[in-house]
């Protein structure tokens, strides 16, 4: 994603971009007593970069935001009929259960980290008590000839408290794709 926000006074702005690479593996198939219903348990491996620029701050303007995380994920699956078609309403879930972030400490500089070699433990452990998030994908597959079009919403909260440095990042997207 790409964003740009401002205040209310407008005396500034803040530029931010993420890129986001998950992959999703879903093995146990559970069928339960309703016909058209599917679980599937699975796993998750999520790793992001980004950053967020402040225009008008003179001191550190930039913030990284980069880490690896793995998450148990749920999906469930309904089939229906619509116009004759067969349907298919998906919902995913995942939650980062163990991960890496880096974070700069309170008040240290990113010249200090990468120009005078000053660690201080800047690659963080990462769990539920530090960096409680969660992903929702809610999709619909139109299917066509071969394939189907999935149209949907996806709901990504990522938060994270490390190096006493919170960061906060809510994404509500509409998402569309080719499933095949």
């Amino acid at each position: 994603f790409i964003s740009k926000t401002s205040p209310r006074s407008e005396n500034g702005t803040d530029l931010s971009a993420m890129l986001d690479l998950s992959f999703g593996y879903f093995k146990m198939n559970m069928r339960p007593y309703w016909g058209r219903l599917f679980l599937s348990l699975g796993a998750q491996a999520d790793a992001f970069i980004g950053g967020v620029y402040n225009t008008r701050n003179g001191n550190n303007p930039a913030q990284l935001h980069t880490g690896l995380n793995i998450a148990p994920a749920v999906k469930a699956s309904f089939l229906f009929d619509l116009f004759r078609k067969d349907m298919k309403l998906n919902y995913e879930v995942s939650a980062p259960l163990v991960g890496m972030q880096f974070s700069p400490a309170y008040g240290q500089s990113y010249y200090e980290i990468f120009s005078e070699g000053n660690y201080d433990h800047n690659i963080c452990f990462t769990s539920l008590h530090n960096a409680a998030s969660i992903s929702n994908l809610l999709t619909l597959d139109i299917p066509l000839k071969r394939g189907a079009i999935r149209v949907g919403y996806l709901g990504d909260f990522r938060q994270a408290k490390l190096n006493d440095i919170k960061f906060h990042n809510f994404t509500h997207s509409f998402v569309i794709g080719y499933a095949y």
